[in-house]
């Protein structure tokens, strides 16, 4: 079973490696080879790539060996530097590759027939014991950069996908006689973006997920872990439970508040990871709470010796005393609502009135049958994009309502239109939302914007896609709004909740799947409503 890659590489004739990951998943270790090396190549799409001043930037560049007696992880290697060349797309030749340093960091770049093929320059790790293995994870952060600062801003353009892989060699510097390499599978292709991402490729997933699952590695990720030091450090599992700042947000008990532990939350909360080392209130479940008290210890500087930790909101919670939380639905058709009622609106209310909520709907709209129809729906509107001239633009016609209305929390959806109506690209239409969420922040700080990705896009709907792309590029924008201390929320459960049986038509959803998103929106908005 192999992962389908976001998108095609450029060049590439037909490989096993052209749309999907490419296997390698093995329970042992290759016979006669004792190291290993993480690599990675970059390629531009398959429909070429127009941008000109961006680069490609990587840090944090790792691999991982896992004891099948002991369960510890050795750190094999880890760097913020490379070797490579830049080879023809179909790897018959290779040339000198151009790799710029910026803010300390390597960059580079592909395309005019070539990629960027990288690897550790400690040319292999032996590993501790060839019989010892369990499983092997490689993998590096990378974001779009500007060549020249003083440039065009083409990030939004550029079309590049990456990937990190793994091959064996004999011992460490010793390739074979032969020069042959057996690698232990490709990763799958993902879209370079301007924020910081994760690309990882694992030799075990695909044969017993579990292992990855109950004991990932601790990967070094976010820029307060950059040159922590190279490989051969060996890290024992240790349970989370009483460790000293656990209450305020330290998933991983290194006595820290840091970017990874965030990181361990969101795997844990959106169900990829089955442990509970985020679980910071001890209530025996990962949620948008522990998510809070994360976020005020990383922002605030909060710990247990430095002052109480709330434990609802992002940093804070909403209503409560008598005030009613004034909530703003904002999107395009499918907030307005195409089933008569107000879309999901309708049994949001009844939801927030059975929850005994004090609250008001509010928006520059009105529309369907809910007691309470004011909302910031429109109908055919994108998120909005500064290239495009049209005037159906959620960002043109904010500023004329938001900062008057100073809602206590907007829930926005939007994105679809930027891919229909505006002819941008998924990954172009994503960062349009998250621009739109910063300049919503810009109107109202204090206000909770709890973000979804898109739902189902109709029968042709496969899950993946564009709307996949689309949701990959916003998650991992409202990630880094949300590292910034922007109190955003990524609704993540929406796009897999509401899917192609709720959407037989098209992109709106039937009565059935607007209850279905508000049972989702409830889900994100009770935990930040102040009891």
């Amino acid at each position: 079973m192999s992962q389908a890659s976001e998108g095609t590489p450029h060049g590439v004739p037909g490989y096993s490696w052209e749309t999907s990951s490419d296997g390698g998943d093995t329970t042992s270790f290759p016979g006669g080879f004792g190291a290993i090396q993480g690599w990675g190549h970059l390629y531009e799409s398959v429909d070429g790539n127009p941008a000109s001043n961006s680069r490609v930037q990587i840090r944090n560049f790792q691999t991982w060996w896992l004891s099948k007696s002991t369960g510890q992880w050795t750190r094999g290697q880890y760097e913020n530097n490379f070797g490579g060349a830049a080879f023809q797309e179909n790897y018959n030749g290779a040339k000198d590759g151009n790799i710029q340093m910026i803010d300390g960091l390597p960059t580079i770049t592909a395309g005019g027939g070539y990629n960027f093929h990288f690897w550790h320059t400690q040319d292999g790790w032996n590993v501790p014991d060839p019989n010892d293995y369990k499983a092997i994870v490689t993998g590096f952060e990378a974001r779009l950069v500007l060549g020249n600062a003083g440039g065009p801003d083409d990030r939004a353009q550029a079309k590049y996908l990456i990937t990190s892989a793994i091959d064996t060699y004999v011992s460490q510097g010793n390739h074979g006689s032969d020069g042959k390499l057996p690698n232990l599978g490709i990763g799958r292709a993902k879209w370079v973006t301007s924020n910081w991402r994760l690309y990882t490729h694992n030799t075990i997933s695909q044969v017993d997920p579990s292992v990855i699952r109950n004991n990932p590695p601790p990967m070094v990720i976010g820029a307060d872990n950059v040159d922590v030091g190279g490989g051969g450090t060996t890290i024992v599992p240790t349970t989370p439970t009483g460790c000293a700042k656990k209450t305020a947000g330290d998933a991983d008990c290194d006595g820290t508040i840091r970017i990874a532990d965030y990181a361990k939350w969101r795997q844990e909360f959106n169900g990829i990871l089955t442990t509970k080392t985020a679980d910071f209130n001890s209530d025996t479940k990962v949620s948008l709470a522990d998510y809070s008290i994360w976020r005020t210890s990383f922002v605030k500087g909060v710990s247990p010796s430095g002052g109480p930790v709330p434990t609802t909101g992002a940093g804070s919670c909403v209503g409560g005393k008598g005030v009613a939380v004034k909530i703003m639905p904002l999107g395009d058709s499918v907030t307005d609502g195409t089933d008569g009622r107000g879309g999901y609106r309708f049994k949001l209310y009844n939801l927030l009135k059975a929850n005994n909520t004090l609250f008001d709907f509010v928006g520059p709209n009105q529309s369907g049958s809910v007691p309470d129809n004011d909302h910031a729906g429109f109908g055919g509107y994108a998120a909005g994009n500064a290239g495009s001239s049209s005037g159906m633009q959620l960002s043109k016609v904010v500023g004329s309502f938001v900062p008057s209305m100073k809602p206590d929390v907007v829930l926005v959806m939007a994105g679809v239109n930027d891919v229909y109506n505006l002819g941008m690209s998924p990954a172009v239409a994503g960062q349009d939302v998250v621009n739109l969420v910063k300049q919503l922040n810009g109107y109202v700080p204090n206000a909770k914007i709890i973000v979804a990705g898109e739902t189902s896009w109709g029968p042709q709907d496969t899950g993946g896609g564009e709307r996949g792309t689309l949701n990959t590029a916003l998650n991992d924008g409202i990630d880094a709004l949300i590292l910034q201390g922007l109190p955003v929320i990524y609704a993540a459960t929406m796009e897999t909740s509401v899917t192609n049986q709720y959407t037989p038509v098209d992109v709106h959803p039937t009565a059935d799947g607007y209850d279905k998103m508000a049972d989702v929106w409830f889900s994100y908005l009770n935990p930040i409503l102040c009891k």
